[in-house]
């Protein structure tokens, strides 16, 4: 009997432990559905094509944060004020765990993304489905689909650049694809694919950057931490021992 009360104050003492070190809720979000790239884009304000080719650090507050540098290739579609070829998108990372777009921040690598502007001239990502990227890479099958989607082929040249001309094939963006086409032929065509209707109904809480704990509507928010799995065991060892 002194064993087994001695064996219950131990996990209960192991159980508070794991309570108190576990002070992060974990994120939540309802309604999720996922979408499809070319229809985040499409409802996204500002979509260029480029890369990001420097970071630059930023302390806010306690917490040291990123900006990024991005090269602007092509504007594929804007919020009616031009965008120079050059930009600076903020806080790429640390981003919480609602982002989805926190992955695909590799540097040199030539992506489409949606962004938003923001009141200093600045940009950050256009997220408004928790969980997936407004940053896709631009492989040629995805810039072939982006060319030839209604809403995102009116592709100009950003302010300040040195190119003559944009859209540009295939090759001149890096872009590997058959026979060098040219996305200029898409955008000369009469027709369009229409982006099949959705609605975005999902919002996510999360106030800090860990996504492992995550949980969804009408799931329950536990953390199967090894330490509660061996209180819970300690605490049924106890009670069959009786």
């Amino acid at each position: 009997m002194a064993f087994a009360r001695i064996a219950l104050v131990w996990s209960l003492l192991l159980l508070g432990l794991s309570v108190a070190d576990n002070k992060e809720k974990p994120c939540k979000v309802t309604m999720w559905q996922p979408t499809l790239a070319v229809q985040r884009l499409s409802i996204s304000p500002i979509v260029v094509i480029g890369s990001i080719y420097g970071y630059i650090a930023h302390n806010d507050s306690s917490v040291e944060s990123f900006h990024a540098l991005f090269s602007v290739k092509c504007v594929i579609k804007d919020d009616n004020v031009p965008v120079k070829s050059e930009i600076l998108i903020e806080n790429i990372y640390p981003r919480n765990g609602c982002s989805g777009t926190r992955e695909n921040i590799l540097k040199d690598e030539i992506s489409i993304v949606g962004i938003r502007r923001l009141e200093n001239g600045n940009f950050d990502w256009h997220e408004k489905n928790p969980l997936e990227s407004m940053s896709v890479n631009a492989t040629y099958d995805f810039v072939t689909e982006v060319s030839q989607t209604c809403g995102l082929q009116n592709w100009t040249l950003p302010l300040g650049s040195n190119d003559v001309e944009c859209p540009i094939c295939s090759t001149d963006l890096g872009v590997v694809g058959p026979n060098d086409q040219c996305m200029m032929d898409n955008l000369k065509n009469e027709t369009c694919a229409e982006i099949p209707e959705f609605r975005i109904f999902s919002h996510c809480s999360c106030d800090h950057a860990d996504r492992s704990g995550i949980v969804f509507a009408g799931e329950p928010g536990l953390r199967h931490d090894s330490l509660s799995v061996t209180c819970i065991l300690i605490l049924s060892i106890i009670f069959i021992s009786q």
